[in-house]
């Protein structure tokens, strides 16, 4: 994974959530709230500007973790100087911008939300490294081994089969009814043509 992909998305969600606590308390946001469409490009605007901010406060810091991230202190070519820091922090700000304009991209597109698109994917794309490193720990540390494996994903696949039963059924239900009998007398009257 590249450094420029570290911080990812997560600092527009925090951005946005902070955004919108702050549109209770704060009345010039409450005001911006209640504009329309003219006042939810304000609070966009302020949202990718809180980003920023928040991402300039997270990369120092992800960047002195890395040590304890287990990245030996040989990685670092030029060291952890002043250079080494607002270069990265750069990058890592950089990498945040562009995940937030392509999620704005995606979502002008129609294709959906784009920000939660990206989330998916990301969670998608680790899924087959978590199995494994799941399989492995169980395995090795004696964790339950493969049986309790194996019972985990019986259990998952009847959780799914008893959700696509109840889904089968709710639409089943709100389909329209049709009364033969009901409709020959309104017919009678007069009343369906």
């Amino acid at each position: 994974m590249c450094i420029r992909d570290r911080l990812g998305i997560m600092p527009y969600i925090s951005a946005s959530i902070v955004v919108q606590l702050m549109g209770i308390g704060v009345p010039y946001l409450q005001k911006l709230q209640k504009e329309g469409e003219s006042g939810r490009k304000k609070i966009n605007q302020i949202t990718r500007w809180l980003t920023i901010l928040i991402c300039i406060v997270q990369a120092p810091a992800y960047l002195y973790g890395l040590s304890a991230l287990g990245v030996p202190e040989s990685a670092f070519i030029l060291g952890k100087g002043p250079l080494f820091i607002i270069s990265s922090v750069i990058i890592l700000v950089t990498g945040t911008i562009f995940a937030m304009w392509l999620g704005e991209k995606i979502t002008d597109k129609g294709i959906g939300n784009g920000i939660s698109l990206l989330i998916m994917v990301g969670i998608i794309a680790t899924l087959p490294l978590s199995f494994t490193q799941e399989f492995v720990s169980r395995v090795s540390e004696n964790n339950g081994g493969p049986m309790l494996i194996l019972i985990e994903l019986v259990g998952e696949i009847l959780a799914i089969i008893k959700d696509g039963i109840i889904n089968i059924r709710k639409q089943k239900n709100n389909t329209p009814k049709f009364n033969i009998i009901s409709d020959i007398k309104l017919k009678s009257k007069g009343n369906i043509r």
